[in-house]
């Protein structure tokens, strides 16, 4: 009996070479056509959100196009992300430097508390 050779490993995400894109042809040309048009239009839709932000009836759309319309200005507004960790006593910054490994240890750490702490109360 001869012993069995492991099948080749397939590619998966991420597995590209140093120097190497994972999209060589960029985006497709439709994505270009459509961004042009969506910026030809620009101003009208502006205009229309400026028409609904002073005019609506409806509190919630006269809101919602005020925020377009900043978005559209200034950017959408930054969300801070805090990360719990516990007993872990990993700075965050560190997270980026974990293999995937030492996070799924993590991971399975606090759900294990977090079940725990379930079945306590």
């Amino acid at each position: 009996m001869t012993p069995k050779t492991p099948a080749p490993k397939s590619r998966t995400h991420g597995s590209w070479k140093p120097g190497q894109s994972g999209n060589p042809f960029g985006r497709p040309k439709e994505y270009r056509e459509v961004v042009a048009l969506a910026r030809e239009k620009t101003p009208l839709a502006i205009a229309t959100l400026a028409t609904i932000m002073s005019n609506s009836l409806n509190d919630s759309a006269r809101v919602r196009a005020a925020e377009l319309i900043i978005e559209r200005g200034w950017g959408k507004a930054i969300q801070p992300v805090t990360a719990n960790l516990d007993d872990d006593a990993l700075d965050p910054r560190q997270l980026a430097t974990l293999t995937d490994s030492e996070l799924l240890a993590i991971i399975v750490r606090r759900r294990t508390r977090v079940i725990a702490h379930a079945t306590e109360g």
